[in-house]
């Protein structure tokens, strides 16, 4: 046994910056004791004791790059931030002057100019930058992603607070947030003098007024209708509070969504969800309200009304069918253990399924290719998903032994004697228990069948008939298509088929320290798991992030749920895929 200490990579900002401390140190002496006390009162009265975004320049670093932040320099530089920036560049003594369109003055521009410009704005100006783009979809943030900086600088407090960026927009991460929320609440309507119109929204005498009573309103009723109630409701308070988080208020969002931005603002997670799933009954709904208007025989403007409705179906439909597909022989077939970490990503789902079941399948004389790219046709889809069913069938009594872990990737922890160790396999499926893995199979092929029934190909191919009147479908076979397509969804979704996502919304414990976290999904349906787990190895419940959830008991066991945390695709998770690794050019370098 010896002590090994390990050296940090001297990479070449780091030699720099080491020489020019020992050059500093030769010429002026040692530090200065001086450094903090000075930087304390370089700030201003109200940051003295914290500093919220106190690390937005490093969120900006490492959660906006590329093509992301050249477009919030040009848009920096399209709006009334663009006259200070221009200022500031014409001065520069490199690189292109302040005049010329904003777009191409940001691309002419290295990624290092971009942030050290971006970085002559407040972070008041940066906040209001950002959450702008956010919601122009400038920056694409996907529902389920939360970025955060990999390195901060040096806090000089603290109490100085973290940044985290959502689609809700940028937030520094307060400790307590209802908290927090509470006590803004009774301030702004202190300062308007409005304490009685707070007891009043609060049901409480005016006798009774404190600022606890905020507070015990959250503790009641949720922070959602705290700020519905008592924030929105009022038009100064809101203004206040508005203006003290940085939440710009927009008459163009629904009410639920302005509730959402604030909760984020404030420390928040509240859920959020991609809208595929939502559209898709949206359509589907719309669809068949647009087929019960006809009977008898269609005139050239009834089959294009149907049409401009029907094909919105048949593209969302082959993007939840290819999900569904590479989902599925994602979950079963992967080391999830020591390869995926239990982490869904659809673009290695995708690719996983041509590895599964063949880059090509042969019907009626052609070959049907799976692209690993996505974007796969309606026929390609149904051949897959019917080759998908039959795979999962095959698996309750295929041989286990095939995929058996080598023991040198056993964990230490293999013979715990409170939480089993399940991931002897290299294929997931194997893992499993073997009724369950049956009832699992059955369903997914029920879902299939129901869709086969529907007669998709033959719909789609009559809607996609301009000119040939006989070959358009006719309503009765549309509406029958429309229900089964309904109903299998349906099926799908309840039973978990998808990987829809999952955000913790509350729990409760009992005195045997048992804990029970309820899970949510877009629309409302909970799902409770019980923690601890007896199954060591499986991801915990969190409400920072989202989860899709198998359906059955796929490992058999009590208090085993299989919480899988998603990854959407994004410029930032492209960025940061398979981090840390090694660095072997310069060109390889982010």
């Amino acid at each position: 046994m010896h002590i090994v200490r390990l050296l940090s990579h001297q990479t070449a900002s780091e030699k720099l910056t080491t020489e020019i401390i020992r050059r500093a140190d030769a010429a002026f002496g040692p530090a200065s004791e001086w450094t903090l006390p000075l930087a304390q009162l370089h700030r201003r009265d109200n940051e003295s004791r914290s500093k919220e975004y106190h690390d937005i320049v490093s969120l900006i670093a490492d959660t906006v790059s590329g093509n992301e932040r050249t477009s919030l320099l040009s848009h920096a530089l399209s709006g009334s931030m663009g006259k200070e920036i221009r200022a500031t560049l014409s001065t520069a003594n490199y690189g292109p002057k302040g005049s010329g369109p904003a777009d191409e003055l940001a691309i002419s521009l290295t990624p290092a100019s971009q942030l050290q410009l971006l970085m002559t704005l407040d972070d008041r100006q940066l906040v209001h930058l950002i959450d702008s783009c956010i919601r122009s979809r400038i920056i694409d943030i996907p529902p389920t992603e939360t970025r955060s900086a990999s390195a901060s600088p040096r806090s000089i407090s603290s109490f100085d607070l973290t940044t985290s960026m959502s689609m809700f927009g940028v937030r520094p991460d307060f400790d307590h947030p209802p908290l927090m929320l509470s006590s803004i609440i009774w301030k702004e309507y202190e300062k308007a003098g409005s304490l009685g119109e707070l007891a009043w929204r609060c049901r409480r005498d005016s006798d009774s007024i404190h600022p606890d009573i905020v507070l015990d309103y959250l503790k009641e009723h949720g922070a959602r209708e705290a700020v519905r109630n008592l924030l929105l409701s009022s038009h100064s308070v809101a203004l206040a509070v508005s203006d003290r988080m940085n939440v710009a208020l927009s008459v163009n969002e629904s009410q639920d969504e302005t509730i959402s931005r604030i909760l984020w603002k404030f420390g928040f997670n509240p859920p959020r969800y991609d809208q595929k799933y939502s559209r898709l009954r949206t359509q589907l709904s719309s669809f068949r309200e647009e087929l019960l208007r006809y009977r008898g025989s269609l005139t050239d403007d009834d089959r294009d009304s149907i049409r401009s409705v029907g094909v919105n179906v048949f593209v969302s439909l082959e993007n939840i069918l290819e999900e569904m597909i590479s989902y599925n022989v994602w979950l079963m077939s992967q080391d999830h253990f020591l390869g995926t970490r239990f982490v869904y990503a659809r673009p290695a789902a995708v690719t996983q399924v041509s590895s599964i079941l063949g880059e090509a399948i042969s019907a009626g004389g052609q070959n049907f290719r799976w692209s690993n790219a996505g974007g796969n046709t309606l026929g390609t889809l149904m051949l897959y998903a019917r080759a998908t069913a039959e795979w999962l069938q095959s698996l309750p009594s295929a041989d286990r032994e095939a995929c058996i872990r080598p023991p040198d990737d056993l964990p230490h922890y293999i013979d715990d004697r409170e939480r089993r160790f399940k991931f002897l396999h290299t294929q997931f499926w194997a893992d499993t228990n073997v009724d369950s893995l049956s009832s699992y199979a059955q369903l997914f092929t029920s879902v299939i069948s129901m869709f086969e029934q529907a007669k998709l190909a033959e719909v789609r191919n009559g809607l996609d008939h301009y000119r040939e009147e006989r070959k358009f479908p006719a309503v009765d076979l549309m509406l029958a298509c429309e229900s089964r397509v309904s109903a299998a969804f349906d099926l799908a979704d309840v039973n978990r088929l998808i990987p829809k996502a999952f955000w913790a919304s509350s729990e409760s414990g009992n005195a045997d320290l048992l804990n029970s976290v309820i899970l949510v999904d877009y629309l409302g349906r909970q799902i409770m798991v019980s923690e601890p787990s007896s199954v060591s190895g499986l991801p915990s419940a969190s409400y920072s992030r989202s989860f899709a959830i198998p359906a059955e008991n796929l490992l058999g066991l009590s208090n085993a749920t299989i919480l899988i945390p998603i990854r959407e695709e994004s410029d930032y998770s492209r960025a940061w895929a398979d981090y840390p690794r090694r660095i072997n050019s310069r060109s390889e370098a982010i």
